[in-house]
């Protein structure tokens, strides 16, 4: 590693504006296959896959321990449990934040809405973090437990496609909404946000704070900072002259980048983050689709 104080900082600064910088030029080089794919599709699979799989290459290139940047399966058990411990707690913004906008005529993005769905994101992290104290990586999950984990986990995505069918709304897009939220929009941003930016400031700074028994250095804060960024220049496209922000989106994705990356330095791997990030999206996108709110 470098010697030069704040590498890391200087690393992923540079990191985060090439991709931003290439991600949005590359919507327009590759605008004809985008086009066709998501009709295909329904979503840009290959184009985000390259995006957020570009920090494993760095990873690579630089010969550094994947391990530490919490990609390994090692304690996969453990990290199911925790997930589908957890998942629970997800529904509070989705089954009350969005019933309660919903009914007060505000989207998502609108000040009030997000403020409310901020206010519940905060309420299920107190409820996160009183479940995740309780548990220590070393301990031991049982074969029956983990069983039931793989079940619930493969049943919940089933959901929405069982729903949809039995209220005669099914549709291709059904489909793709599960795959896209779940596998590239859940662990993609994991391996971005929990993976590569916040290991990178880990391996320098360390993890100095402990909250609720979980031990996190600046990296945490960096990252969650990164991630609500990411969604506030969603809009953001010069290439094609949208100049746009979306203000709002960051204030409740602050808070959810914040809970990823506690069960990340929790368990120490991103597949925990990675399926509690990507079932509540996957299922409650998937059935938002179905009954046409969103």
């Amino acid at each position: 590693m470098s010697m030069v104080k704040g590498w890391s900082l200087i690393e992923i600064a540079v990191v985060y504006v090439v991709s931003f910088i290439l991600s949005r030029w590359l919507v327009v080089v590759l605008d004809g296959f985008l086009v066709l794919e998501k009709q295909i599709l329904g979503f840009n699979y290959l184009f985000n896959i390259l995006i957020y799989t570009f920090p494993l290459l760095i990873v690579k290139i630089r010969n550094r321990d994947f391990k530490s940047y919490g990609f390994t399966t090692e304690h996969w058990k453990f990290d199911l449990d925790v997930a589908m411990s957890v998942f629970v707690f997800a529904l509070i913004p989705f089954l009350l934040g969005y019933v309660i906008i919903a009914s007060l005529g505000f989207g998502m993005l609108d000040p009030p809405g997000a403020l409310i769905i901020t206010g519940f994101m905060v309420i299920t992290l107190v409820f996160i973090l009183k479940v995740l104290e309780k548990k220590e990586i070393d301990d031991i999950v049982s074969p029956h437990t983990t069983k039931s984990n793989l079940i619930m986990l493969v049943v919940l995505l089933f959901v929405p496609l069982i729903l949809a069918i039995s209220t005669q709304r099914y549709s291709p897009e059904i489909v793709a909404i599960i795959a896209w939220q779940f596998l590239i929009s859940g662990f993609g941003e994991e391996i971005k946000y929990r993976g590569y930016y916040q290991s990178t400031v880990n391996l320098e700074f360390g993890r100095p704070y402990t909250i609720a028994g979980i031990q996190f250095g600046p990296g945490l804060i960096i990252s969650s900072f990164l991630f609500s960024l990411s969604h506030v220049l969603n809009p953001f496209n010069p290439f094609i002259g949208s100049l746009g922000l979306s203000a709002w989106w960051g204030t409740f994705t602050f808070v959810s980048g914040f809970t990823f990356g506690l069960i990340r330095e929790k368990t120490g791997s991103i597949l925990a983050p990675g399926i509690y990030h990507g079932l509540p999206d996957a299922v409650g996108e998937a059935i938002a689709s179905i009954f046409g709110l969103n």
